[in-house]
């Protein structure tokens, strides 16, 4: 997770234009969905995950867990980016670390 946070601090004006204030609703989706999908591989749940180049949303069974923890990583590092990156990339993703860890350590939820 750190890499993550090292790669967002890289291009913080980007990611700030992007997802603060003025940014897009669509490109805040998107994030969204690559990480859920991201959590869902991570979690050993990648066989029914989108072929590379499928519509990720569409084609991706739907869990509560994965949802949840992309809200939480994108959440942390749209309000890390909003407080101008207070702390390094390595303290922010230990930090979170054991949080995503017993997330991911749920079983997967019900598809539908």
């Amino acid at each position: 997770m750190p890499g993550l946070f090292a790669h967002v601090a890289e291009h913080a004006p980007l990611y700030r234009a992007l997802l603060c204030d003025e940014g897009s609703a669509r490109m805040i989706n998107h994030l969204l969905h690559c990480i859920a999908l991201a959590a869902r591989i991570s979690r050993g749940l990648a066989d029914d995950a989108p072929a590379a180049g499928a519509d990720h949303f569409a084609e991706t069974p739907h869990d509560p867990v994965d949802a949840f923890l992309a809200g939480a990583v994108l959440g942390t590092v749209i309000d890390w980016l909003s407080r101008d990156c207070p702390g390094t990339p390595d303290e922010i993703g230990a930090t979170i670390w054991p949080y995503a860890l017993a997330c991911a350590e749920v079983p997967a939820g019900p598809t539908g």
